[in-house]
């Protein structure tokens, strides 16, 4: 990097000092980092606004979104962005007012939408709530009577692991103003977030207003000061006077800039979309900055007589605005509009909200991204582009074309020049322009390919101009000359059609190692994408009324919706009732607390990781001075295995096979080495890839295949068997055989892997980690340190997600800081950067399972036969028993009389797989629905007759050899019901009938999920409960609040039980010294474990209180009761415990009792799919689930639902890529695509199971929390089904995986 320029600046009208608004509190700047984004100022010490969260640093997940208000001179209106703060620098806010969720509400006085979102339960763990809240915030201040379709438009660029979006979505629209208000007071209909007059019934959550006093001010209204400040050039430079950041208000200001630092010594930027992310992932950093926001002419929306002007800095969200408005311009005529409609069509799905309200077209074409999705429209449409020099008294026009995009990432734009405006032209009457992209998700997400198409016809239907461009099929934006010039002349029928693809199939080539892969499918989207345009011209030009219905965005007219059906137990209270989450308000405000929120102590350092680059190598030296040399004194330690006290374990002590620190040799990419500690977090991140590692490599095997083919199998291998199959086979009338395959999956949690460590006196160290485990960290911590139980207290508050990801994987940074601390004797924190965090913790096993099925003649299952692989990575971890589980599980809801399946552990050279949600039954379900598939295509029936046929029944021994305890046959039944299956069939039939190239399809799949940990010293747990002299309660137990609800269900059994309001309970901190030795929160079971412990120390205390109140007679408080108790000397402090299942298994013997009980259930999916392009959405999910008699309704449901949409992303679009090395690309939300808003299914209606208590479990509930996840293959299952429908039209009536 070259030092900075600290000359004067061109004329002493350049101020250098930062002045903006921060949540109505003036703030002056006179030294500014360039480098230092907004969110890093926002959570340093000194302003501790820690509600915006740090969760992927690349603008792709909304959890750090805060509102960035601008004064418009021109309308003299302040206008109101939601931004990532993640990516804005802080020198981007001069002028501007910023609110964060700190800003607008806190718990005493709420803003209605985080009231709002709090009281319909969309919040589950609340790490993205604040987020979400500030999207909203923003989106209504500058558009207070949006529709509903608009709001969820605005929602687009937050991401919620937890909810599955169904409540934040009812929530948001209950601020639309196409829906009635919601009056806080009154009940609401979950449903939809509106008024509900159904009385007490059983589909409505009750609001409780916390803000009835309205206490809290109006909405900040926007600086005065700023209003009459006009804007001036700006210049600031860094404390070390290394950088400087310029803003120009002029293009004569920008352009000498451009002058004074030649050779491209300065960067110009807009929306910073890039610059932060090249910073941090590629260690692009630059001496000097121009920020070209504020230049006047290149802010400019303008409408001429034959086009459309657009400053090349104007937000893209303003440009989609404007486009927007003159298509509805009734004094337009609609064909005027179709190249503005081609525009609006990629930059609808450009990015996100936040994305688009700072990035600009400038910046995306002078990039020239060969997957750019708006260069080949502009490039179609035949858009001119201004450009200035600082010799240009005006700017000039020239043709974005192969004149101006001349390579990869290489335009004909000089170091001096700037693209200050694009021209669209606006089309004639007989000119047709389109343009389509396809993507794994639909919103905020890049394209796989991406096309825009343009003719001209004459009266007679013959092509006089065409123009057809490409995104993703080069190394650069690629126009299809060849092909575009054969079609002149041509007339526009058939033939042409026929020919055309016949030349871009021989034009558009793609090597077969090409970036991005995908090869033969990217080639037939381009295909399909001229197919489509032909059909859409084809549509207009014989109906041109069709044509105003065609420009619209049709996907998104359906506004989401959906129905929650339970029954409430009155009974009980608040024990069967629908409680908001005992921390939904805090999460709504961003006062809720985790890891990195907790302010830093003195002298605390931080921890990133060294990790390897090889996939299997020896290590032949590490040489950290590097480190040491570049960080200007910042760096403190580098640790390695050879400053380890104690064991050298990474993982569950009893494992032995992983290690903290890579010590002689590496067995994976991302395998940790060590850790540098540092002054500050970026100092440790660059100072860890400075740390130099030689390495001898060694023979690798990095997929899944060729371990099989290697036959690198662990020991033992797992075979169980249930009947006689081997006999079973020859009664069998038909055989099928075949393979299935499931990819891996990644928790993508929102709060990264963290922890603290505070070393203490002598061999004592408290910890806070954001694990699922406290004792598995404290064990693996107490070996690492060798030294006692005792001496190590760890402790989590609660939880941003964890999924089974933080499990066992949260105790590795916990150790790692626990080392440094103790070593070094200061605090020591570690928060693992999104990209690292998805390298070094392993995610869902990918698995390959070979089966073979024998039916009856009419589809009765007889024998089943099943060999699992299970791609293991470089160690077991816990693999066995996921691998375990999957086999356990394999025959899924289906009767099967005669079993065996065998499963083998893998050993790859990747970071190892981990227990993720409903651990290893994802596969093996997705693997037996298959089966019930093909033995439907086998004997000629649809698969919904054979899973009925095969439907296990109430009382019924599974092979698993535990007793079915849910009545399945009711399940189904009511399903069948609910989701009209006959009507939603014969709809789907017909629009399948009607519609060549776009197909439905249905499925209905069934869910057994059986109930246990194994071994079952695992089925215990713990609590203490303390009870105030002041009636108040004090609660601790063994669960960690993950999101699951499990807090607010245990204070709801210990308010039932004590007699106490819930508001009288505080929940606090899971501590292993507290409540030691427990079992880590996982396998849906926390409630069946914690619960009784909580209702045993409850009952204790209750049992003791009881004299005293019938001494005090039935008026007496709880608060007098306690205080008597007190004065009497009665213990109010109780320990409970419980143990609850014997489940156990002995493979010796192929005998035990897996599980204790069922959870089941139903779900019913019309899916509809572009068999052109393969793009996809979800119509409608019906499910039903028997949770017994459920302690918490509305958490319940959250649970089903998330885990549904956790699933559907498993199953459909999560895709882990590796390259060669194992090392996986897909690193972050840019490349790593989990559901979004827009993914929800348009009808989503849940109902839980009436009159069906179990009574094995408290307060006869049954365990939800993972059992959604399958339910999910449904969405599977019903694209088979359409995709089915779209072969038999092609007369391909072939069985297909």
């Amino acid at each position: 990097m070259e030092p900075a320029s600290t000359s004067a600046a061109p004329t002493e009208q350049w101020k250098n000092d930062l002045l903006f608004y921060l949540n109505g509190k003036r703030v002056n700047l006179k030294t500014v980092d360039p480098h230092m984004t907004l969110l890093e100022f926002l959570r340093s010490p000194q302003i501790s606004l820690t509600g915006a969260k740090l969760i992927c640093g690349e603008g792709g997940c909304g959890g750090c979104t805060v509102m960035v208000s601008r004064w418009d001179s021109a309308t003299q209106k302040a206008t109101h962005s939601a931004v990532n703060a993640c990516l804005l620098p802080l020198a981007a806010v001069d002028g501007a007012a910023v609110i964060t969720v700190e800003g607008i509400g806190n718990v005493e006085y709420l803003h209605p939408i985080q009231q709002r979102l709090a009281e319909m339960h969309a919040s589950q763990c609340g790490f993205c709530t604040p987020g979400i809240v500030m999207s909203l915030y923003a989106f209504l201040r500058m558009r207070p009577h949006a529709t509903a379709k608009e709001i969820e438009e605005a929602l687009d660029g937050n991401l919620c692991r937890c909810t599955g979006y169904r409540p934040i979505i009812a929530a948001a629209h209950s601020f639309a103003s196409d829906a009635p208000n919601v009056a806080p007071s009154r009940k609401v209909c979950p449903s939809s977030g509106k008024p509900c007059d159904c009385g007490d019934g059983d589909n409505i959550f009750e609001i409780v207003t916390k803000n009835t006093a309205n206490k809290f001010p109006t909405d900040l209204i926007f600086p005065p000061e700023l209003k009459r400040t006009s804007l001036r050039p700006l210049q600031v430079v860094s404390a070390d006077q290394k950088t400087s950041w310029f803003r120009p208000t002029t293009a004569v200001e920008a352009t000498q800039l451009l002058e004074r630092f030649p050779g491209r010594t300065i960067r110009p930027i807009v929306g910073s979309t890039e610059i932060t992310i090249e910073r941090k992932f590629k260690n692009v950093v630059h001496a000097n900055y121009m920020y070209l926001g504020n230049v006047s002419e290149m802010n400019v929306l303008e409408k001429h007589q034959d086009f459309v002007r657009i400053g090349g800095s104007v937000p893209l969200g303003a440009v989609l605005d404007y486009l927007r408005r003159l298509m509805r311009d009734e004094s337009i005529p609609l064909y005027r509009t179709r190249s503005l409609a081609a525009v609006c069509e990629q930059l609808r799905w450009f990015g996100s909200t936040q994305i688009r309200n700072v990035a600009c077209l400038a910046g995306n074409i002078a990039t020239a991204s060969p997957i750019s999705d708006v260069t080949p429209t502009l490039w179609a449409v035949g858009a001119k582009i201004l450009i200035q020099s600082a010799s240009d008294k005006t700017a000039r026009s020239v043709p974005l074309d192969e004149t101006f995009i001349l390579g990869y990432r290489k335009t004909r734009l000089q170091e001096n020049e700037l693209i200050i405006a694009i021209d669209i032209p606006l089309t004639k009457e007989n000119e047709f322009v389109m343009s389509y992209m396809q993507s794994r998700r639909r919103e905020d997400d890049i394209a796989i390919a991406s096309a825009a198409f343009r003719v001209v016809l004459s009266q007679e239907r013959k092509i006089q101009s065409a123009t057809l461009v490409f995104g993703g099929m080069d190394a650069f934006t690629k126009c299809a000359k060849l092909s575009s010039a054969a079609l002149i002349g041509q007339d526009w029928d058939e033939h042409m059609l026929t020919t055309t693809l016949n030349n871009l199939k021989q034009e558009l080539q793609l090597a077969p190692n090409a970036p991005g892969g995908m090869i033969e499918y990217r080639r037939a989207l381009c295909l399909s994408f001229f197919y489509k345009f032909f059909l859409h011209v084809q549509t207009i030009t014989a109906n041109p009324d069709q044509e105003k219905s065609l420009s619209g965005d049709t996907e998104h007219n359906h506004i989401k919706s959906g129905t929650q059906d339970y029954e409430v137990y009155p009974d009980r209270a608040p024990v069967g009732h629908p409680v908001v989450g005992i921390s939904a308000f805090k999460h709504a405000t961003g006062e809720a607390t985790f890891v990195d929120d907790i302010p830093p102590r003195a002298n605390e350092l931080h921890a990133a990781y060294v990790y390897s680059t090889q996939p299997h190598a020896r290590i032949k030296s590490i040489d950290s001075s590097p480190a040491f040399a570049a960080a200007d004194g910042k760096v403190v330690a580098f640790l390695s295995a050879k400053d380890i006290p104690g064991a050298n374990l990474g993982g569950l002590t009893h494992l032995t096979d992983e290690l903290l620190f890579a010590k002689d040799q590496v067995h994976a990419f991302g395998q940790v080495i060590g850790v540098v500690v540092a002054e500050d977090h970026e100092s440790a991140r660059q100072a860890a890839r400075r740390i130099s590692v030689e390495y001898e490599p060694l023979e690798s095997i990095i997929s899944l295949r060729e371990a099989i083919e290697k036959k690198s199998f662990e020991k033992p291998t797992y075979t169980y068997k249930f009947g006689e199959i081997d006999s079973a086979w020859s009664t069998c009338s038909k055989i099928i055989e075949g393979e299935v395959s499931s990819g891996a999956q990644n928790h993508f949690y929102l709060e990264p892997q963290s922890s603290i460590a505070y070393p203490g006196e002598g061999k004592d160290v408290s910890v806070v980690a954001s694990t699922q485990g406290v004792t598995n960290c404290q064990k693996l911590i107490s070996a690492v340190l060798g030294v006692p139980l005792n001496r190590v207290e760890v402790k989590v508050q609660r939880v941003g997600g964890g999924f089974g990801g933080k499990e066992t994987r949260g105790a590795h940074p916990a150790a790692t800081v626990a080392l440094a601390a103790k070593i070094l004797k200061r605090p020591v924190r570690i928060v693992v950067d999104r990209d690292d965090n998805m390298l070094v913790f392993g995610g869902r096993h990918p698995m390959i399972t070979k089966y073979k099925a024998g039916v009856d003649a009419d589809g009765k299952i007889i024998a089943l036969e099943f060999d699992m692989f299970i791609d293991s990575g470089w160690h077991k971890e816990l693999t066995p028993e996921v691998l375990m589980i999957a086999l356990w599980s394999a025959s899924s809801a289906y009767k099967v009389p005669h079993f065996r399946a065998t499963g083998y552990v893998c050993r790859t050279n990747k970071v190892s797989g981990t227990v993720f949600r409903a651990t290893g039954r994802p596969q093996s379900i997705l693997f037996m629905e298959t089966i019930i598939e093909h033995i439907a295509h086998t004997v000629c029936k649809r698969p919904d007759e054979i899973r009925r046929l095969n439907l296990i029944g109430l009382g019924e021994l599974p092979p698993c050899k535990s007793v079915v305890d849910t009545d399945m046959d009711r399940i189904w039944s009511e399903l069948v019901s609910k989701s009209k299956l006959a009507q939603r069939r014969q709809e789907c039939d017909d629009f399948n009938k009607k519609n060549r190239w776009t197909k439905r399809g249905l499925a209905v799949t069934p869910m057994l999920f059986g109930m246990g940990l194994n071994p079952k010293s695992l089925m215990q747990a713990g609590a203490l409960v303390h009870i105030m002299t002041d009636g108040s309660v004090l609660l601790h137990h063994s669960g960690v609040e993950l999101g699951n609800g499990i807090s607010t269900k245990l204070v709801q059994i210990a308010a039932l039980t004590l007699g106490v309001p819930v508001e009288n309970i505080n929940n606090v901190e899971t501590s292993t010294s507290t409540v030691p030795n427990s079992t880590a929160t996982c396998g849906s079971i926390t409630t069946d474990l914690a619960g009784p412990a909580v209702q045993d120390a409850c009952r204790q205390l209750r049992d003791r209180l009881q004299p005293i109140r019938q001494k005090l007679g039935p008026d007496a408080s709880f608060a007098d009761v306690a205080a008597a108790a007190y004065a009497e000397r009665v213990d109010l402090t109780a320990h409970g415990f419980a143990k609850t299942y014997d489940v156990w298994w002995d493979w010796e013997k192929g005998e035990g009792k897996i599980h204790e009980y069922y959870t089941s259930g139903a779900a019913c999916t019309v899916v509809e799919i572009d068999s052109l392009t393969g793009h996809h959405r979800v119509l409608s999910t019906d499910i039903v689930l028997d949770v017994g008699e459920s302690i918490n309704q509305a958490i319940d449901i959250g649970q089903i639902e998330g885990a549904f949409m956790q699933g559907y992303g498993f199953y459909t679009m999560e895709e882990m890529i590796y390259d060669a090395r194992g090392c996986p690309i897909t690193r972050g939300p840019g490349t790593y695509k989990i559901p979004a808003a827009g993914d929800v299914p348009v009808d989503f209606n849940v109902s839980l199971l009436k009159n069906a208590p179990n009574p094995k479990s408290i307060f006869s509930s049954r365990a939800i929390g993972e059992p959604g996840v399958i339910l999910a293959v449904s969405v599977v299952t019903a694209l088979r089904d359409a995709i089915r429908s779209a072969r038999q039209e092609n007369g391909n009536g072939d069985w297909f995986e």
